[in-house]
């Protein structure tokens, strides 16, 4: 599918989105103030001109006035469809179709916030967005009069592109995708199998574009339902990128399967692209290689350095650590459990995207028939319709047969907790964050036996040593319990059952680094009391700006702003915790700070490091105009992160140029210093903790 560019403003500002009782309440539209500045104290983000012009407004379609009157039509019809909600819910379906409503609303408003209008077809783009949506509340309205949902008819012809939302557990933000469905959908006497496809890079790309393309789709008759996925973007399907791919094909999955007679078969699902889309696959697929029976990268890259210049080889060490969690040459050993059939074009560089994987392969011990890669000779970065047969006759065996749900071996490697799972095992620490981590399950009732090499912690789940006698680990003799889950502990003297015992360390969901923590529900505050150092504090607040433009403008989401007064336990229970100040502005800090890892006051700063062997302190003490930026586990709800100055640590330039740039730039903490002749702020110190989140000893 091709995609229009369409260059965009700066800001996105006056999208509220109020939650109250499982319903999202549009209020009604509000103008664009061109005023920049900080996030006022009502939580509003107020609107900031762009500082580069997004192309000469065009004549052709609607005025801007006429966009807003359609603006207020779709909200008119979306505040009648939510009137009563509140007293008198309605089931989950029809709140699944209020969704796929209020997703136009919401692609209009950002289309309006970001002056897409302004650019060729952007107008008539957006019009037509509000007139879909429109037609769809009526029929919305229709069903809600008479209370019956059971009747409710998609939204198109089943073999047509159906546009959909879900709402993101990330941000609360309405986030499309697309489906398609076979003509025999509803008379297949099997479960449907399903493919997720995976768009290539488009600087244009918008949620309007996504929704108008998909809404004007030729049918096409394909054996398996389509899922499309919006991706927040364009950000290589990484970090809210990856999250929601799965929340899309969650959604999905709990919408179709929800009656008595599953309609789509969760074994066989085939993960998809080309492009940007196929360094997705090769990333999504190999870290997650148990959720798909096979994978299909086109072209894309499996290793960055090298990939683009704008990478040099001499990165520090840490810094290549983390480059590793998305070089997916490091985990080509997982395609033991996921079988890929890769594809290029002969004279296309991003060739080397398999070439890299198939020479990792040819290693001793690795997996052997278990990459096919189909190469057209003489053509370049393109995928034509009769080589997508081609590859579509070579994964035909792979569908039919569907994923491995029974393997008596499992051969898992990882390079970070996050990515650690694959069914009943789960590497829940590893000895260096970033450093392949390997785990080898042999399953033969009555015995189950693991090798590893480069992991700390294991979990289990019950299916793994259900029928099973007897369990070793690395040549030590476990004892099977009787419960769901086994967590299991290296020490010096070989492997254990955990004690219970609360040691802080690097785990699934809480490892870093900074990054890590707007891949799952955030929310961001602002001490706003009187700060130790007013430079600093200023700086911190011009971090927050920086990170809620960017978060609105290239991962297109909502901005989580909170105030400090206002967020609540359950809040730090359910999410991690963003917080911009110093331990004087921030009441938050302040009740944090005897357990942060740092001596902060208005001119001077200390890393509170290990002792070395010989037992004495190896401390930094820069002084001047300093800011330190961090994440670690919130010491008020250790389950989750406490991020402290820092958002996003790539920024626009990363975000305009190749998605191999988006990594994270300073790792789980970095230290920045004002120089006080050119009035910047300069890093000056980055790096990792070590795995039990404190300074390497």
């Amino acid at each position: 599918m091709t995609y229009f560019a369409i260059p965009f403003a700066r800001s996105l500002s006056g999208l509220i989105l109020v939650i109250a009782s499982g319903v999202t309440f549009f209020l009604p539209p509000t103008h664009a103030s061109e005023t920049p500045g900080l996030i006022s104290k009502n939580g509003q983000p107020p609107a900031e001109s762009s500082k580069k012009t997004s192309g000469k407004a065009q004549p052709q379609g609607p005025t801007l006035p006429a966009l807003r009157d359609l603006q207020n039509r779709l909200n008119e019809e979306l505040n009648e469809l939510q009137r009563g909600l509140k007293e008198s819910p309605y089931d989950q379906a029809y709140m699944d179709r209020f969704h796929d409503v209020a997703v136009y609303s919401r692609a209009l408003k950002v289309g309006l916030e970001l002056k897409e209008y302004e650019v060729k077809g952007g107008a008539s783009r957006l019009a037509k967005v509000a007139e879909n949506g429109i037609s769809r509340a009526k029929v919305l309205s229709q069903h809600k009069s008479t209370g019956d949902m059971k009747s409710f008819k998609p939204w198109v012809p089943q073999n047509q592109f159906e546009n959909r939302a879900y709402k993101s557990r990330i941000d609360d933000s309405l986030q499309p995708y697309s489906v398609r469905f076979p003509r025999d959908y509803d008379q297949a006497d099997r479960p449907v199998p399903l493919e997720i496809v995976l768009h290539g890079r488009s600087d244009g790309l918008t949620e309007a574009l996504f929704l108008v393309q998909h809404d004007s789709a030729k049918a096409n008759m394909e054996p398996s339902v389509i899922l499309e996925v919006f991706g927040r973007g364009n950000n290589a399907y990484r970090f809210a990128g990856e999250t929601d791919v799965f929340e899309a094909m969650e959604d999905l999955f709990r919408r179709e399967n929800a009656g008595r007679k599953p309609r789509l078969d969760v074994d066989r699902v085939l993960l998809r692209g080309f492009s940007m889309g196929g360094a997705g696959t090769w990333h999504l697929g190999l870290h997650h290689s148990d959720r798909f029976y096979a994978i299909q990268p086109g072209a894309g890259f499996t290793k960055s350095i090298g990939y683009t210049k704008l990478i040099p080889e001499n990165l520090p060490e840490w810094k290549k650590r983390i480059l590793a969690r998305y070089d997916a040459f490091e985990a080509a050993r997982n395609l033991s459990m996921v079988p890929a059939v890769a594809y290029s074009g002969g004279d296309d560089p991003q060739k080397d995207a398999a070439l890299t994987i198939e020479k990792v392969l040819d290693g001793p011990g690795m997996p052997k028939n278990r990459l096919t890669h189909i190469i057209a000779p003489g053509l370049g970065h393109k995928m034509p319709p009769e080589w997508k047969v081609k590859v579509d006759a070579a994964l035909e065996p792979f569908r039919e047969k569907g994923r491995e749900t029974n393997l008596e071996t499992i051969d898992l490697t990882a390079l970070s907790t996050r990515h650690g799972k694959y069914a009943w095992l789960n590497i829940s620490g590893l000895v260096e964050t970033g450093k392949p981590g390997r785990v080898v399950a042999i399953r033969t009732p009555p015995t189950l036996t693991l090798t590893t090499n480069g992991v700390t912690h294991i979990r289990l789940d019950y299916a793994a040593w259900k029928g099973c006698e007897s369990l070793t680990v690395d040549e030590t003799r476990i004892p099977l319990p009787k419960g769901a889950k086994l967590d299991l502990v290296r020490k010096k003297s070989g492997w254990f059952l955990e004690d219970g015992a609360q040691q802080p360390r690097k785990s699934p969901g809480l490892q870093g680094p900074i990054d890590d923590a707007f891949m799952d529900r955030f929310i961001v505050t602002l001490g706003r009391g009187k700060p130790q150092n007013p430079l600093a504090q200023k700086q911190a607040e011009s971090l927050l700006e920086e990170f809620r433009t960017e978060w609105v403008r290239y991962m297109r989401g909502d901005f989580p702003f909170v105030e400090e007064n206002a967020i609540t336990q359950e809040m730090l229970k359910s999410a991690h915790l963003v917080v911009f100040g110093d331990p004087s502005s921030s009441r938050i800090l302040g009740q944090a700070k005897p357990y942060l890892p740092f001596e902060w006051n208005q001119a001077s700063f200390k890393w509170r490091r290990n002792p070395n062997p010989d037992g004495t302190k190896e401390t930094t003490k820069p002084d001047g105009d300093l800011l330190p930026a961090m994440i670690l586990p919130n010491p008020l709800h250790p389950s989750k992160y406490l991020v402290i100055n820092s958002g996003h640590t790539f920024h626009e330039k990363e975000f305009q140029g190749t998605n191999a740039l988006l990594f994270s730039q300073l790792g789980d903490f970095g230290l920045w210093k004002r120089d006080s002749t050119t009035k910047k702020w300069n890093l000056i110190d980055s790096g990792l903790f070590h795995e039990n989140w404190a300074f390497e000893p």
